[in-house]
């Protein structure tokens, strides 16, 4: 593609709208799996499953 002399500011531009409208589309996919998630884990703690860390207890003597 040939530049145009005295419009690179178009591409500037077009650059500019693509990576916002990726940034857009990326957060969106990441609530996305955020709500899957938090979706996974509420049925896992009905189910009654364990989730985290084991719990140890600790004497002191």
């Amino acid at each position: 593609m040939e530049k145009l002399e005295g419009q690179e500011w178009i591409i500037e531009m077009i650059n500019n709208i693509l990576i916002e409208v990726l940034s857009s589309m990326a957060e969106q996919e990441r609530l996305t799996i955020r709500k899957r998630q938090r979706q996974g884990i509420d049925a896992a703690k009905k189910k009654g499953k364990n989730l985290g860390r084991p719990f140890i207890q600790i004497q002191l003597t």
